[in-house]
């Protein structure tokens, strides 16, 4: 049974920022299928892009922590800068002792750990775009 999120009819908009093609397009398949508009981005200076040109409309960003020439950690601090209504969620699969060396700042942020299944990333997709329906 596919998990079908609560709220996916609103059509809620993620960008997706991961620079590994297979867990991008697993990732973005899964979500369309759930029902979120998906904006599928592999490098940091599209994300930024795109995020500027959806601003207003984007709801969440998904994007990995450890990326070539700017970590997600970063590019979520941009896009929410200029959007303080998007929310992040960071994904890796790198180890907590590395994930904390590289980007201390975000311990207490929403985070999936790779590899993740599909059920496992749209509950927290949807904790994360509407945390006080979870209980």
């Amino acid at each position: 049974m596919e998990f079908e999120g609560a709220n996916a009819s609103q059509k809620e908009t993620v960008l997706v920022v991961e620079d590994d093609c297979a867990v991008n397009f697993v990732v973005t398949e899964a979500l369309t299928r759930a029902g979120y508009e998906v904006l599928m981005v592999d490098h940091v200076e599209q994300a930024l892009t795109t995020a500027e040109e959806h601003r207003g409309h984007l709801d969440l960003v998904i994007t990995d922590l450890i990326m070539p020439g700017m970590n997600g950690r970063k590019v979520a601090e941009l896009i929410c800068a200029a959007d303080p209504s998007v929310r992040v969620l960071f994904m890796s699969g790198y180890t907590e002792d590395l994930l904390e060396e590289e980007d201390a700042d975000v311990e207490d942020a929403p985070f999936i750990a790779k590899p993740f299944t599909i059920d496992q990333l749209l509950r927290k997709v949807e904790e994360v775009i509407h945390p006080e329906a979870v209980g």
